[in-house]
């Protein structure tokens, strides 16, 4: 970044002008009296911000510190930069020098890197102080948490020994330096002024981790920089040498529209989800050592940016403050900005996507209270939902047509309850197994996540035999060919497609497809279907299986079965039978909504799709509910040994997410949902063989568009025994629900939200 140029006397009018027609106020020094008389939010900032002038070095830390080891370092740290600021200033830097030598040791918390321990997950330091948001009962809360968290206490040797084979796991904060703002307003790009009011020394804003993936279709507005990063900004930097004639107000005039966007794009957030986000922004200032704290708020349509702290870094106790005001904005940014913004989103998208439901299974009786719990068709299964499932790409779908799979399941590791549109707060790894705040969410099964899997059978006899010795369960390749055969070829798990259509079903995202085989050959092909609900999250998981098999491998493998010859001569006699419904009928259980998903996803049941009967859908295909007891142990087999094989391959999911399918009609028997009539939603209770960073409770919310009132909907379930567990029931579970239940009541009271999100995060 080259240094830059003095404003000309007509760009100095120009920011001025701009500055007040987009009513940006700088205020001096803030009192407690200039907060209150100018009616701002965010007294609890500024309080806190008081206490923190009076930290002395000389007497940091205080003997109560929890954390006295970082406190030492952050006194030597202090040495350190006012040593290059020293020296900064002998040799006359410019900003760029200031910034790179003591700005960047200021500002390092900043990089967001590596809060907790990789392997114990203790924090591997504590902030002085606790970051509190404006709502009294989420500070409570958060007070507890902190009150909660524990040092780690490994050693360096041990914790680069986990560092080493870990995967690197990405910052939760973002920065960028010297790049362009781009502003929102129409008119204010076509301002004829230097860019250097367009772009800051450093902002600070979130990560695009894997908790923003299900609400990528909403971050179009979320960052001021082209490419979309650095997500919703909360700190800005800007700099010039202590040789500046300019002073602060010329920080100030050349930083304000960029302030003034950034905290836009939260006020803009805010009104749009109504959920509470406490819309801020702060900013430092500085002029060689001497460094000022900004706080801007939106007050109706005028931005008011108070100053409120001051100090140089040649004083002992004022480098110290800044250090310990770093790692509070650090903290309010993690514990309060983050989590807010995700809540913001989940309730923008909760309006947005379409009912839905996810229920779970029931139980024979309640011993507790002799009530009968209720007892329908909907049968949870006890194993692990399709352990069919050893890797879980988890991606939502609902906002691209195109549904991409993980990579990796170290990629998906870290995806807990929060990577839904309904859930718990975030912070799992801070809570103890008996918190309410962590046994408790809320879910939608709109927010499916699609998993599609293509496996090829090979026709290369020694591939082949690889694959069949692979197979558990089998006492040979023989019978292990066999039991391929006898669900390869029959009419109740199989349909007959050409190549073509194969081709385009598991077009994988490099544009490859099975060219090898001509193009009207027909392929034996088994297209099954699953939802279950992932153990550790109750996020609803639409499974798809696509196995295809060529005449060739067909041959192939009867060989190796021993199949005899009249059983193999209908191999020459396949023709394939291509429907425009194939798309269609994809979609149709992708896209399944409502009680229907909740009956699916509890059930588990598995849908093959075969050649139609039915006179709605006559000369096409047909989903049919299929044996359980013979599917369920092959699709684990699948699972288990295919994806080891050349042939397999784990592709997009085929371009059908569509919301209409006009030429295919489901057939609404397939799904049982007779025993959930009159209800909004389910009680699940989490089984015992499931992890147990899974919530403990989970309520299945129907439909999301009917979110209010959400204490009723919840006590009416619990009233109507609308509840499916496993196990023994307990008063405890009663005296649970009943807590929760009030809480929400509690705090239905206090907001009367319009969205579930705020709801559901904030309990």
């Amino acid at each position: 970044m080259a240094p830059r140029r003095q404003h000309s006397a007509p760009e100095v009018t120009t920011l001025l002008k701009l500055n007040h027609d987009y009513k940006i106020r700088f205020h001096t020094a803030a009192t407690k009296s200039d907060w209150e008389r100018e009616g701002l939010p965010g007294r609890g900032l500024f309080d806190q911000i008081e206490k923190i002038k009076t930290i002395k070095f000389s007497e940091y830390p205080p003997r109560n510190h929890p954390d006295k080891a970082t406190a030492n370092r952050k006194k030597l740290l202090v040495r350190r930069i006012q040593a290059n600021a020293t020296r900064c200033k002998r040799e006359g830097d410019n900003e760029v020098g200031w910034i790179n030598n003591v700005a960047n040791l200021v500002l390092g918390r900043l990089d967001g890197f590596e809060l907790r321990c990789q392997r114990c997950n203790n924090y591997l330091w504590l902030s002085d102080f606790i970051a509190l948001p404006s709502d009294p009962v989420a500070a409570d809360r958060l007070k507890r948490k902190y009150a909660r968290r524990s040092l780690c206490q490994c050693d360096a040797a041990q914790r680069a020994d986990v560092v080493r084979v870990n995967s690197i796991q990405p910052s939760i904060l973002s920065n960028k330096s010297d790049e362009r703002v781009w502003h929102q307003d129409s008119g204010l790009e076509n301002e004829v002024i230097d860019q250097k009011y367009k772009r800051p020394d450093r902002v600070y804003g979130l990560s695009m981790t894997s908790s923003f993936v299900p609400f990528r279709e909403r971050l179009s507005k979320a960052s001021p920089f082209k490419g979309g990063h650095t997500l919703f900004p909360f700190l800005l930097v800007e700099a010039k040498s202590e040789k500046s004639s300019s002073g602060f107000e010329q920080i100030e005039r050349q930083t304000a529209l960029s302030i003034r966007t950034c905290l836009k794009l939260q006020v803009d957030l805010d009104a749009e989800s109504n959920q509470v986000l406490d819309p801020l922004v702060w900013f430092f200032g500085f002029m060689g050592d001497e460094w000022r704290l900004y706080l801007a708020f939106m007050v109706g349509d005028q931005t008011d940016v108070m100053d409120c702290w001051h100090g140089y870094l040649q004083r002992n106790d004022e480098a110290l403050q800044l250090l310990v005001i770093i790692d509070w904005i650090h903290s309010w940014a993690t514990d309060i900005h983050r989590k807010g913004v995700i809540r913001c989103l989940t309730g923008l998208t909760a309006r947005d996507i379409s009912p839905s439901g996810t229920a779970f299974s029931s139980q024979e009786a309640r011993s507790e209270r002799g009530q009968s719990i209720r007892s329908n068709s909907l049968v949870f299964r006890t194993s692990r939902a399709p352990s069919a499932a050893p890797e879980v790409f988890q991606r939502n779908p609902i906002y691209s047509q195109v549904i991409e799979i993980h990579d990796s399941e170290e990629e998906i590791k870290d995806v807990g309850v929060d990577s839904g549109i309904f859930s718990a707060p975030e912070d799992g790894k801070d809570s103890e197994a008996d918190d309410d705040d962590r046994q408790r969410v809320v879910r939608s099964a709109s927010s499916t996540v699609y998993q599609w899997k293509h496996f090829d059978i090979p026709d290369e006899e020694s591939i082949l035999l690889d694959l069949l010795g692979t197979l558990e369960g089998e006492n040979s390749q023989q019978d292990a060919a066999r039991s391929l055969w006898k669900i390869l070829t029959d009419t109740q798990h199989t349909i007959k497609i050409s190549l073509k259509t194969v081709s385009h079903l598991i077009h994988d995202s490099t544009g490859q497809s099975l060219s090898e085989f001509a193009e009207y050959e027909p392929i034996a092909t088994s297209i099954v279907c699953q939802r279950t609900l992932v153990e550790t999250s109750w996020q609803v998981m639409c499974n798809f299986w696509c196995i295809t098999c060529s005449q060739s491998a067909a041959s192939m493998l009867a060989i190796i079965a021993g199949v005899n010859e009249s059983e193999r001569f209908g191999l020459a006699y396949w023709r394939a039978q291509d429907s425009a419904c194939l798309m269609p009928m994809i979609a149709s259980l992708a896209n399944l909504e409502g009680k229907a998903s909740a009956a699916a996803a509890i059930s588990q049941d598995i849908y093959c799709m075969t050649s139609s009967e039915s006179e709605t859908n006559h000369g096409h295909f047909d989903w049919k509910k299929a044996d359980r007891s013979t599917l369920q142990p092959w699709l684990v087999v699948v699972d288990s040994s295919f994806r080891q094989i050349k042939g397999s391959r784990r592709t997009i999911l085929p371009r059908v997410i569509s919301r209409t399918a006009p030429n295919y009609v489901l057939n609404p028997g397939l799904f049982e949902t007779s025993g959930l009539e009159g209800l909004h939603g389910v009680l699940l209770r989490r089984p015992e063989e499931w992890p147990g960073a899974c919530p403990r409770w989970c309520f299945l919310i129907f439909d999301v568009d009917h979110v209010n009132d959400l204490s009723n909907k919840i006590d009416r379930a619990h009233r109507k025994s609308a509840i499916y567990a496993t196990g023994n029931w307990s008063r405890e579970d009663d005296l649970f629900l009943s807590r929760w239940i009030r809480d929400l009541a509690r705090g239905e009271r206090r907001r009367q939200p319009n969205s579930i999100g705020e709801i559901v995060l904030a309990m």
